[in-house]
This record gives structure tokens, C-alpha cells and sequence, in this order.
């Protein structure tokens, strides 16, 4: 037994369309074209797929129980034709992708969204990771181009331009001791008080203080682990601000000031950047990807 992919084509049309007429105009061929493709089917399979006994042909219980897998079949092939179309073009079957823990999802969210629509028979691979981790991945050709922090500045290997900056604010909980201060918070009072970090654990930003005021220090190389022990005011710590708006509201975090803290407002700029390998070969789905989130965060969505 080996069904025709017409034949199938033709058996799906015929029950959707509600009869062989129908089924010939909607195939715009003659009806005893669509009623032979039937028979022939019907043969190859050794079953009757239609009761004609009546005015209409009326599925078998044979044919209702094989309708399902004809569609089946039929999607799948209309798949396999216009994924070797797109390969065909060009167009790459996978995508890599990294994004820092500290990239906004909306942001990520959005343009994969648009991506799927526009390249439906590429594959996207994501991964998340911190500072130069995230960079690592791209370095190492396991991504081909990254969401990445200010630790691209220090890898001449990456070309890379900007895309966003991240408001990094310093919070704690509401019953964390440093939680009662009203005014900015002198150094030599919040250096007592446990800081919590986010460390690079590639080693690319050796050297850099990170904002580093306490004394005592835990280096953490998860951001959701780092907000989950401020919230349970284990130690202070700066957040992105997108990222507990909602926690700020309700009073589960609370905004401080320490006195050597970023800007006036009491927050830190992280720069964001999308780069990639300075010798990449990109493909056309790659760099539609990458122009994507560049105009998206152009225009501030």
C-alpha cells in the first residue's frame, strides 16, 4: 500500500468541500478527475473512504478514522516542501541566541514572536546567562550573537552596537534594618550590612568593583537567586528596575540610597548590547533577528 499525496490531497478537499463537485471546483479540475483520484485511494488502501449511497458522499467509519492521519500527512509534506523552499533561499534551519539575565523579556518576547511569524521553519535556540558567560557563548561559536552587558567593551574579538540602558536600583526588604532609612545612606553604615553581587564567572570584568560598598560580600552568579535572598533581607542589593517594578509597588522590596550609589536619582545605567563575532557569517534569518531588536529598541518599545 502506498497512498498518492494527490490522491490524499483530493480525499481532503472532497470532505471539506462537502462533495466531489464541490471538491472539483475548489481543485479547479474536472469532477471525474476528483472522483477517479478517490477510487484510486480507495484502492491503494484497500478500504472504502465514502458511502455514495446518497445524494452526498458520507465518510465511512473507515474514512472518519483515517481523516486524521491524510491531514496529518498532507501538513506534514506542505511543510517539508516550504522548509526545503527556505532552505533553499538560504535561509537558516537554526538560529542561537543569548540574552543577559538582565535583558528585559518584553523586549526578547516580542521580537521572537515577530521572528516566528517570519521564519516559521527556522529553529530558535535560546539561552540565558550572566555577564561574561553570556559573551563566552558567543566567543565560543555556540551562539551566534548575544543580548549582552558592558562586558563586550572588553572583548576585541565582538562587534557589537548599543541597544538599551538597564536603571539598576539598590533595594532591600522591608525588614531589613537599612530598610528605615529615610535619607541617603552614609558608607560607614551600609559597609556593615551584607551586599549581594552579581559576579562575572567567565573572568571577563576582573577588576571592576561592581558597586561594591560592604565589607562583607557574597558573589552570586544568578540573578533570581539574588533577588529571592534580598527579599528574604538576607542583604541588600541593586536590581533591575523593569524587573521588580511590580515588588516595589506592592512593598515586597524597598528603594534605599546608599551615599556613593549611582546618579542623583539613586540609580545605576547599565548599557546593553546586541554583538556578535567581528568574521560571523550571518544568515539572512540571524540578521533580520538582530536588525529586528535594534529598530525595536530604537523606538523605545
Amino acid at each position: 500500500m502506498n497512498p498518492s499525496l494527490e490522491h490524499i490531497d483530493v480525499f481532503i478537499a472532497v470532505v471539506e468541500s462537502g462533495s466531489f463537485s464541490a471538491a472539483a471546483r475548489r481543485l479547479n479540475r474536472a469532477q471525474s478527475a476528483v472522483t477517479y483520484a478517490v477510487q484510486k485511494l480507495e484502492e491503494e488502501m484497500g478500504v472504502a473512504l465514502f458511502d455514495r449511497s446518497g445524494q452526498r458522499p458520507i465518510l465511512t467509519e473507515i474514512g472518519r478514522s483515517l481523516l486524521p492521519y491524510a491531514r496529518r500527512a498532507a501538513d506534514e509534506v506542505s511543510a517539508l516542501r516550504l522548509r526545503a523552499a527556505a532552505l533553499a533561499e538560504g535561509v537558516e534551519s537554526e538560529v542561537s541566541i543569548v540574552a543577559d539575565t538582565m535583558f528585559p523579556e518584553p523586549t526578547i518576547v516580542e521580537a521572537l514572536r515577530t521572528f516566528a511569524d517570519s521564519f516559521p521553519h527556522t529553529t530558535l535556540r535560546i539561552s540565558e546567562d550572566t555577564l561574561g558567560a553570556a559573551a563566552q557563548l558567543v566567543l565560543n561559536d555556540q551562539c551566534q550573537f548575544g543580548l549582552l552587558g558592558p562586558v563586550v567593551r572588553n572583548l576585541r574579538d565582538l562587534e557589537y552596537r548599543p541597544l538599551l540602558s538597564i536603571e539598576l536600583v539598590p533595594v532591600v526588604a522591608p525588614h531589613h534594618p537599612l530598610a528605615a532609612a529615610t535619607t541617603e545612606i552614609p558608607n560607614d553604615v551600609i559597609n556593615k550590612h551584607l551586599q549581594l553581587v552579581l559576579a562575572d564567572k567567565a573572568g571577563f570584568m576582573a577588576g571592576q568593583n561592581f558597586n561594591i560598598l560592604s565589607t562583607h560580600v557574597w558573589m552570586l552568579t544568578d540573578l533570581s537567586v539574588k533577588r529571592r535572598l534580598i527579599e528574604a533581607g538576607i542583604g541588600w542589593g541593586s536590581l533591575p528596575l523593569h524587573a521588580i517594578a511590580q515588588q516595589l509597588n506592592d512593598g515586597t522590596l524597598v528603594r534605599i540610597r546608599p551615599a556613593e550609589w549611582g546618579g542623583p536619582n539613586g540609580s545605576t545605567a547599565l548599557p546593553m548590547y546586541i554583538a556578535h563575532r567581528r568574521n560571523a557569517r550571518l544568515g539572512p534569518a540571524a540578521t533580520w533577528l538582530i536588525n529586528y531588536i535594534a529598530e525595536q529598541t530604537a523606538s523605545g518599545v
